[in-house]
């Protein structure tokens, strides 16, 4: 479109409410589709996923059960294979932040406190559990369940 004159301009701006109005109706269909194979998509799904978290739950809790007879913490099997593997430690506490502060600066243990004067977890690790315990903290650890298909190498 060549846009000569005030004529001109008047033109354009009437086509561009018209492609605008298009482009409107057209994204209003894709919305009404989109949201139609969403909800069918969903429907297919739901049962399927109800029935991978219950299978998932249930392989979870048998080898949490039978841990003790895993070989190095794994079971490997034609179809898969189950593991338990040992999360990082973590530094707990009932006690606040600035309690634990209080504590750690109290027994020169300032390289485990940020200057912004927070516990420093990180630093934290490496006391033994007798000072960690002195500063109202403890280590915690638990097993938390992996599992893989045959030919993956990344465990879920």
């Amino acid at each position: 479109m060549k846009i000569n004159g005030s004529d001109g301009v008047d033109a354009g701006l009437r086509r561009l409410g018209t492609l605008v109005r298009r482009q409107e109706r057209v994204e209003h269909v894709r919305d009404d589709l989109l949201s139609k194979v969403r909800e069918r998509v969903g429907r297919l799904l739901k049962p399927i996923k109800g029935e991978f978290k219950r299978l998932k739950t249930q392989l979870e809790r048998w080898t949490l059960t039978h841990q003790g007879e895993l070989q190095e913490r794994t079971l490997r099997l034609t179809h898969g294979a189950v593991r338990l593997q040992k999360t990082p430690d973590a530094i707990v506490s009932d006690l606040t932040d600035d309690e634990i502060v209080e504590r750690l600066e109290k027994r020169g243990l300032f390289d485990c406190v940020r200057p912004k004067k927070e516990p420093n977890l990180v630093a934290m690790k490496s006391l033994d559990d007798a000072t960690l315990a002195k500063v109202g903290c403890r280590r915690e650890s638990h097993d938390e369940f992996k599992w893989q298909l045959p030919g993956e190498t990344e465990w879920r």
